[in-house]
């Protein structure tokens, strides 16, 4: 049998609340479930937002529908 994995996110669903850099290593991902925005912290030591859309709900369907 195949062994799963599990992608586990930073996450939040406090409305406004963003993920700072004591959080988020670098290539580590945050989400905040109440606004439906999905951070990253970059090279340079930022954090970063990746969207803040509809298409979020999309993303984070499409992700769990591959990972099974």
């Amino acid at each position: 049998m195949a062994k799963e994995n599990t992608l586990r996110l930073f996450n939040s669903a406090t409305t406004d609340a963003e993920p700072n850099t004591s959080n988020l290593d670098y290539g580590e991902l945050a989400i905040n479930y109440a606004d439906k925005k999905l951070f990253f912290r970059d090279s340079g030591n930022n954090i970063k937002q990746i969207r803040d859309d509809e298409a979020v709900s999309a993303d984070i369907t499409a992700l769990a529908i591959a990972l099974g």
